[in-house]
């Protein structure tokens, strides 16, 4: 393994947690709940019934303020609380609508907007991992997997990499996807850091 080796986020813009009524559609069914993380590509969304992934949807997103937005979407995965949603945003018009939303989140929370900043897009395989204290958020079942394999002085992304085997290919967002929802870091947490 060359030293200059790094895991890439592939998504070009991270998550953002947010909370609007969203409305899905598919052949049969309507689903109805609320968006809980948003990116241009997609979202994760939570209600009382849930698509199975592969579904193709119809979704009416209606952020509060804002006027409603109609997209195309598949569901991508489940976890059993919630299910991601990649939009279908192969028409400019619709990346641009989706876009348009997600800035516009992001430009009405100026601490937002500084964290996406300082989020990384690439990760040296002999970065150290480290945990940051519990947060009440509901992990997915690979997040939580990651997770429980950092060690509180800090875990090598080279060595969750040969823990999951070959399997690292669809599980390497997971680093990425910790440190944007505020699980893990980069940095070691210092005791005066640590949440009493």
């Amino acid at each position: 393994m060359a030293l200059e080796e790094k895991i890439r986020d592939r998504r070009a813009n991270a998550r953002i947690p947010v909370r609007f009524a969203v409305e899905l559609e598919d052949l049969s069914y309507s689903y109805v709940g609320h968006a809980v993380d948003l990116s241009p590509g997609g979202m994760r969304f939570e209600g009382a019934s849930l698509p199975e992934a592969g579904t193709d949807l119809d979704l009416l997103l209606r952020p509060e303020g804002g006027a409603p937005l109609k997209l195309k979407g598949r569901v991508v995965h489940e976890d059993g609380v919630s299910v991601g949603i990649a939009f279908n945003v192969g028409k400019p018009e619709a990346f641009e609508a989706a876009l348009n939303l997600y800035e516009t989140f992001v430009i009405s929370n100026p601490a937002l907007a500084i964290r996406l900043k300082q989020h990384p897009t690439a990760i040296a395989y002999t970065a150290r991992l480290y945990p940051l204290p519990p947060k009440d958020i509901v992990l997915s079942g690979p997040e939580h997997w990651v997770l429980s394999q950092i060690k509180a002085q800090g875990t090598l992304v080279w060595d969750l990499r040969r823990a999951l085997g070959p399997e690292w290919s669809r599980f390497a967002h997971v680093p990425f996807s910790l440190i944007e929802r505020g699980v893990a870091s980069l940095q070691p947490v210092r005791g005066d850091e640590l949440d009493v």
